[in-house]
C-alpha cells in the first residue's frame, strides 16, 4: 500500500482501520484461569492458535506485518549487520523472548530509513491493545514501560502478553501430550471428528513453535498417539482404517527389521478428514447428540425433535454444543440464540397454559359448617366480628357530617357476607375488627 498517496482524511481512516478491533469483544487475548486452563487445554490452545491467526492476517492485509519478523542484530547500536536467523513472531513466539523482540524493535527504529517502519510499531502498539483483555494489557505495560523508547512498539507488547498467556516450558507441553494421549472423539459433541482434528492440529502447531534447530519438542510417538486417538469413536468402521494402519506399521517392520514405521502428522489427520466425511455422507455416522446447554433441544418430555442436528449457538455450526464449540466465543450471538430459545419455549408454554375461570364464591350459611379446623374456626371469628361491627352503619355518629344521606338498605341476615355495604360501614367494619 502506498501511503504517501494518500489524503490527510485518509490516512486517518487508514490508522483507525489497522489499529482496530480484530477479535470478538468477549474473546480478546487473555490469560484463562487456572482451572479452565487445565480442564479445556486442547480447546483453549486452538483459541489461542485462531486469535493469533487472525492477527496475522489482519496485519498482513493493512501492510503493518514487517515489523513482526523478527531479526537478530549483531550489535544494534553500532552497526545494522544481521545474524541470518529471522524468526515471524506470530508462528515462532514460543521460541522467542522479549528481549530478542525489543532488540528487533530498536533495529527497525534505527537502522531502517522507511518512516512507515517507525509509523508500524506505533500502529501495532495500538492493534494490541484494542485487542487485549484491559487486565492482562496492563500488567504487560508494568513490563513494556521498561524497555527503551526505542526499543517498544506492537511486537514487544504482543510478546509480553503471550508469553503470559502460553507456558511453553516441558512441564506444559508433557501436560499437553498426556491431554491428547486421553482425548476420547466418542466424548467430543456428535463425535465430530473434524473437531478432534482441530484440536491436535493446534497441539502440534505448539509443539513445532516450541521445537528449536538442536531440540524437537514434537513427541517421539506423535503419530503412533494419534492412530490410537482417532480409533477412540463408537464407528467401527472408522475405527478399523486406523486399526489396519497401526497393523500395516507392524507389519512392515516385522518384515523389513526395525522399528514401526508411522505414517505423518498431516497423512493421518487428512486420512481422518476424509474418512469421516465418506462415512457421514453414507448415513453411517447418524449418532445421537447429547443434550447440552447451549444447544436448541426439544422440550423435556415431548419426544425426538423434529429437526436432530441442533447447532451451535456460538458459530452455528450442528454437531458440537456451545461448551465443545472450538471457535472463539462470539457473546453477541450466543445471547441472541438464548433470547431466541427462551422466547420460542415460552410461547410454547402459554400456548398449552389453560386458562382459568373466575371461580364463584359460596354463599356463607347460617350454619356453621362441620369442618372445625383451624383455619375454617378463624374465619368464623372474623365473621363473628363483623357481624357484630354492622349495627355500626345504623349509628349517625360514625359518619362525618358532609357525608351525603344514604338511601335505607333492607335488611339481610347477619351470616350473608356478600352483600355490598357502603363506605362509611365498611370503615366501621374495619376500624371494629382492628
Amino acid at each position: 500500500m502506498e501511503r504517501w498517496k494518500l489524503k490527510a482524511e485518509e490516512r486517518i481512516s487508514f490508522v483507525q482501520s489497522a489499529s482496530g478491533y480484530v477479535l470478538g469483544k468477549n474473546n480478546k487475548l487473555r490469560v484463562q484461569s487456572q482451572l479452565a486452563a487445565d480442564a479445556e487445554v486442547l480447546k483453549n490452545i486452538y483459541n489461542l492458535q485462531f486469535q493469533i491467526e487472525a492477527l496475522k492476517n489482519h496485519a498482513i492485509e493493512h501492510d503493518i506485518a514487517d515489523v513482526f519478523t523478527i531479526v537478530v542484530p549483531v550489535d544494534v547500536n553500532a552497526s545494522p549487520e544481521l545474524y541470518p536467523e529471522q524468526f515471524n513472531l506470530f508462528d515462532d513466539f514460543p521460541k522467542l523472548t522479549a528481549e530478542m523482540v525489543a532488540l528487533s524493535n530498536a533495529y527497525y527504529a534505527r537502522w531502517i530509513k522507511n518512516k512507515y517502519i517507525t509509523e508500524n510499531l506505533s500502529i501495532t502498539q495500538a492493534l494490541v491493545k484494542n485487542n487485549t483483555e484491559e487486565t492482562l494489557f496492563h500488567k504487560c505495560w508494568e513490563e513494556y514501560k521498561a524497555y527503551h523508547q526505542m526499543q517498544r512498539g506492537g511486537p514487544l507488547i504482543l510478546i509480553l502478553g503471550l508469553k503470559r498467556i502460553h507456558n511453553a516450558s516441558e512441564q506444559h507441553l508433557e501436560h499437553l501430550k498426556l491431554k491428547v494421549e486421553n482425548l476420547r472423539i466418542s466424548e467430543l459433541e456428535g463425535e465430530n471428528v473434524d473437531v478432534a482434528v482441530s484440536l491436535v492440529n493446534a497441539a502440534h502447531s505448539i509443539f513445532i513453535s516450541s521445537s528449536t534447530a538442536t531440540q524437537s519438542r514434537i513427541p517421539p510417538e506423535w503419530s503412533k498417539t494419534l492412530i490410537r486417538v482417532f480409533q477412540t469413536t463408537t464407528v467401527p468402521e472408522f475405527n478399523q482404517v486406523f486399526k489396519d494402519e497401526e497393523r500395516e506399521a507392524r507389519r512392515d517392520a516385522d518384515k523389513n527389521g526395525g522399528q514401526p514405521s508411522w505414517p505423518t502428522h498431516e497423512q493421518l489427520t487428512r486420512l481422518a478428514t476424509v474418512t469421516y466425511n465418506r462415512i457421514k455422507q453414507s448415513g453411517s455416522w447418524d449418532l445421537p447428540t447429547k443434550k447440552s446447554k447451549g444447544y436448541l433441544n426439544a422440550p423435556a418430555g415431548k419426544g425426538p425433535p423434529s429437526n436432530p442436528d441442533y447447532r451451535c449457538w456460538n458459530c452455528g455450526e450442528p454437531g458440537h454444543r456451545l461448551d465443545a464449540c472450538p471457535k472463539p466465543r462470539n457473546q453477541a450471538r450466543i445471547d441472541a440464540e438464548r433470547v431466541k430459545f427462551r422466547a420460542k419455549r415460552g410461547g410454547k408454554r402459554d400456548g398449552t397454559r389453560r386458562s382459568r375461570k373466575p371461580q364463584a364464591k359460596a354463599a356463607v350459611e347460617n350454619t356453621p359448617p362441620s369442618d372445625s379446623s383451624p383455619k375454617k374456626k378463624k374465619k368464623r371469628s372474623k365473621k363473628s366480628k363483623a357481624d357484630r361491627a354492622l349495627p355500626a352503619r345504623d349509628n349517625p355518629e360514625s359518619r362525618p357530617q358532609a357525608a351525603p344521606a344514604q338511601a335505607p338498605r333492607p335488611e339481610s341476615s347477619a351470616g350473608d357476607l356478600n352483600r355490598l355495604y357502603d363506605p362509611y360501614t365498611v370503615q366501621s367494619i374495619l376500624h371494629e375488627l382492628l
